[in-house]
């Protein structure tokens, strides 16, 4: 990753890539005359976190004067590849596909405290107007009435593995979720009601994960639950 050595004792900023998707600035600190800046990230992983390092040079010599660890790419995608991604799921009217990515494209919006994307304004605008669709179209607690025994859905998170970051839906389900095998079979059905209520939500996505729960799961007590994962 680039590093730079500057001459002045002020901010200062440089577009260091192209015009492309994923050019940036890199705005400085101006704490000491000469500052060098270095960013790695590793070579695998579908969610990566750059380290940035600033060193400064002080009357006393090149020390360390700052280091920091944020998200860089999730599920392989940058923040402004998740923003694009998003503008392409909203087209096609998934609002969940959108909203979800570009919540991942905000979690990794500033990979480094030194690091501004160009649009970063476009993909918070983008992101509000997205979260306010989302948030009329879709409320919690959600009872899947089409459905025999009316399971309810409690909300939708992400969760992360080593695959990447991708939706979890929590739901509330009549059979007990020891009978494993009538659980997965509702499952089913869930994830083809789900299909309807929330288009896209089988469409472009590696993974959806699912908790099936018999009790109202509380942050104050441990509830017993039912994973699965649906692999596209």
């Amino acid at each position: 990753m680039p590093f730079t050595v500057y001459g002045k004792k002020v901010d200062d900023t440089l577009t260091v890539s192209g015009t492309g998707e994923n050019a940036y600035n890199i705005k400085y600190p101006g704490v000491t005359k000469e500052t060098y800046i270095a960013f790695y990230i590793p070579k695998k992983g579908e969610n990566k976190y750059m380290i940035t390092t600033i060193y400064g040079k002080y009357s006393y010599g090149w020390k360390l004067s700052d280091m920091e660890v944020s998200p860089y790419t999730v599920n392989g995608k940058t923040a402004p590849e998740l923003y694009k991604f998003a503008k392409e799921e909203y087209d096609k009217k998934y609002i969940v596909n959108a909203y979800n990515n570009l919540a991942l494209a905000a979690s990794c919006l500033k990979p480094s405290p030194v690091w501004k994307y160009p649009n970063e304004s476009d993909i918070s605008d983008f992101y509000s107007k997205v979260t306010n669709e989302a948030n009329q179209k879709y409320r919690y607690p959600m009872t899947l009435s089409e459905l025999p025994a009316r399971p309810m859905v409690l909300s939708m998170y992400t969760k992360t593995t080593d695959a990447g970051t991708y939706p979890l839906i929590m739901y509330m389900t009549h059979l007990n979720i020891s009978d494993t095998n009538a659980v997965k079979a509702e499952n089913m059905q869930v994830k083809k009601a789900l299909a309807k209520t929330m288009p896209g939500i089988d469409k472009d996505i590696k993974y959806v994960y699912y908790e099936a729960f018999n009790k109202y799961p509380r942050s104050d007590e441990s509830v017993e639950r039912f994973e699965m994962v649906d692999a596209h």
